[in-house]
C-alpha cells in the first residue's frame, strides 16, 4: 500500500523499520516514566507503603536463594477492594507458577481480610497480568 500511494521502493522498504523504531523508542519512554514514578513512590518505601498499613501487604517469592518475583496488596477503605499491584516475575522464571502462586496470596489476604474484591490495577499493555487474571477466575 506505501508504495502505491509514494510510488518509492526506498519509502516503501523504509516504512516498517521507522514504524518499528518509533513504537520502540515510544515504549522505552513509557517503561522508563513508568519506572521512574515506581522507583520514587511506593517502592522507595515498601514498609511504608505496603507492611506498615493496616489492609495492605507485600510478598516476595524466593527460589534457590534468589528474588524471581513481587506482588503487592494495597486495601482500599472506600469501596471495600484491595488493589494487586507491582506484580513482577523474573523473565528468566516465568511460566513456573509463580505469578499464579502470588495471585493467589493476595486472594487469600483477601478473603482474611474481609474484602468485598480484588481489584486488577494494570492497562492493556500488560497482557500477561490480564491472562493471569482469568486463570485465577478473576475479570481480566
Amino acid at each position: 500500500m506505501c508504495f502505491f500511494m509514494s510510488k518509492s521502493v526506498a519509502l516503501t522498504c523504509c516504512a516498517p523499520l521507522i514504524l518499528m523504531g518509533a513504537r520502540y523508542f515510544y515504549s522505552r519512554r513509557v517503561i522508563q516514566g513508568y519506572l521512574d514514578c515506581a522507583l520514587h513512590t511506593d517502592m522507595a518505601d515498601i514498609e511504608a507503603y505496603y507492611m506498615r498499613p493496616t489492609g495492605s501487604c507485600f510478598w516476595v517469592a524466593v527460589l534457590d536463594g534468589r528474588v524471581v518475583g513481587i506482588v503487592a496488596a494495597q486495601g482500599r477503605e472506600d469501596d471495600n477492594t484491595v488493589e494487586l499491584r507491582r506484580m513482577s516475575v523474573d523473565s528468566r522464571y516465568r511460566g513456573k507458577g509463580i505469578a499464579k502462586t502470588l495471585g493467589r496470596r493476595v486472594l487469600e489476604f483477601a478473603v482474611r481480610n474481609n474484602y468485598a474484591a480484588v481489584v486488577l490495577g494494570t492497562t492493556a499493555v500488560k497482557l500477561a497480568a490480564h491472562k493471569l487474571a482469568r486463570t485465577t477466575g478473576s475479570p481480566g
